[in-house]
């Protein structure tokens, strides 16, 4: 009786457990959303703190629950009958905000402006990384910029306001220029792959026996996915293409859950090949686990697919103009952040402090797969390390825009819900 009464009580004390977790993601993600400009501070503080949350979940599970396999049935259906409640209002006020925003077909930022006129001058016939594709971004003479006769050169190499992102990234847009009219082309991808993005979630989710768990943490995860406030914003009036990323890492992991490692590696290759970052810090805690547990057939499978992957997309446009295409991508990259903004915490600092600052969360984003993925043969866990990895470098970055948080949400809700779960089912990814 006593054990009974104990048991009862561990299940909603880890119902309450959960749900604190989950306001407390919500709140975290819309303070970042909300307050961004001038608040880079608050911003490093709260990446900190949702990190170390993430990483400590299954820690805090293990010691607190060991023995808990299922929650109470009853409060399982409670917790459904709320989520949908509040998810059927999200998805009512997701739902208008996008078919107002279809309707005004407002003019796109410059990363969805930029991405528009790559894939125009690509079907003009034209090279987007040596045509004029970067439509905000005029440079004047500067640290290693200098202007000669208006022919811009980027530490001494010419540069022509080129494509700033990889190739994969207008690739993917350039079809649905057909399907729609104007900026309207990139919210309708933009929505398809919202769409895509939830499916994920339910193959992930559904993969338990218990159907009814199963649901829950559909639910939570979807709910996760539309509670900041800004996203239909961001996502669609403003038009951010770093969504296609994290749908592609979304199913590269998806791959991962079926043991289909070569497909894992090509979607991580293709999500490279969109932009420089985040897929490296995507996929290193998967080799990282793979490498320490001699998984050696398999690291070599993901890395092959990756690199080939990657290279089939980004090689015919480095070699028809090398100097073209590395001005456009990773010296503007690196020109662009070096004043950094104040979204950042490196803006505030000192400038004797600015240097070891941003190198010490470089390191530390490449140190937390070595110390956390090692050994955890977990698929919800290597996702979170592989988000919070991110999370961390963008912490620490000069510059902390939305948009870099936008290409790894996706994984950062499915992650963060999985380790929720109480029961997680065939979550080996060897």
């Amino acid at each position: 009786m006593i054990e009974n009464i104990k048991k009862i009580a561990r299940n909603y004390f880890f119902t309450i457990i959960k749900i604190f977790f989950v306001l407390l993601w919500v709140a975290v993600f819309n303070i970042i959303g909300r307050f961004t400009w001038g608040f880079g501070f608050q911003t490093f503080i709260l990446i900190i703190l949702i990190s170390a949350v993430i990483i400590s979940i299954p820690f805090i599970k293990k010691k607190y629950f060991p023995d808990i396999k299922n929650e109470n049935k009853i409060v399982l259906i409670g917790l459904i009958v709320i989520l949908s409640f509040f998810l059927v209002g999200l998805t009512i006020k997701t739902s208008v905000g996008i078919y107002k925003t279809f309707k005004a077909n407002p003019g796109v930022i410059d990363i969805a402006g930029n991405t528009s006129m790559a894939g125009t001058i690509f079907l003009n016939g034209k090279n987007p990384y040596k045509h004029k594709s970067q439509l905000w971004h005029n440079l004047e003479s500067g640290k290693n910029i200098t202007v000669v006769n208006k022919q811009v050169k980027l530490y001494g190499i010419n540069y022509y306001h080129g494509f700033p992102y990889f190739p994969f990234m207008f690739l993917f847009y350039l079809p649905f220029k057909f399907l729609a009219n104007g900026d309207n082309s990139l919210r309708l991808a933009n929505l398809i792959l919202m769409i895509l993005n939830i499916i994920g979630f339910g193959i992930l989710c559904f993969r338990s026996k218990d159907i009814i768990n199963a649901f829950v943490n559909f639910l939570m995860i979807v709910l996760l996915y539309l509670s900041i406030n800004v996203y239909v914003t961001e996502v669609f009036a403003f038009g951010i293409v770093d969504i296609l990323i994290s749908t592609l890492a979304l199913y590269a992991f998806i791959a991962l859950h079926f043991k289909k490692y070569i497909l894992f590696g090509v979607l991580m290759g293709l999500a490279q090949a969109c932009k420089l970052l985040p897929a490296p810090l995507l996929i290193l805690p998967v080799l990282v686990f793979l490498f320490f547990n001699n998984q050696k057939n398999i690291l070599l499978k993901i890395i092959i697919s990756y690199c080939i992957t990657s290279f089939l997309f980004i090689f015919p446009f480095f070699i028809a103009d090398p100097q073209a295409f590395i001005s456009a991508t990773v010296l503007f990259y690196l020109v662009n952040h070096s004043a950094g903004d104040n979204t950042a915490m490196w803006f505030f600092l000192a400038n004797e402090v600015k240097p070891y600052f941003y190198v010490s969360g470089f390191l530390l984003s490449i140190l937390i797969p070595f110390i956390f993925a090692r050994r955890i043969n977990s698929l919800p866990y290597l996702i979170a390390i592989s988000f919070v990895s991110y999370l961390i470098f963008i912490g620490f970055a000069k510059m902390s825009h939305l948009n870099y948080l936008w290409g790894i949400y996706t994984i950062g809700c499915v992650s963060f819900g999985l380790l929720l779960n109480n029961e997680q089912p065939k979550d080996e990814i060897v």
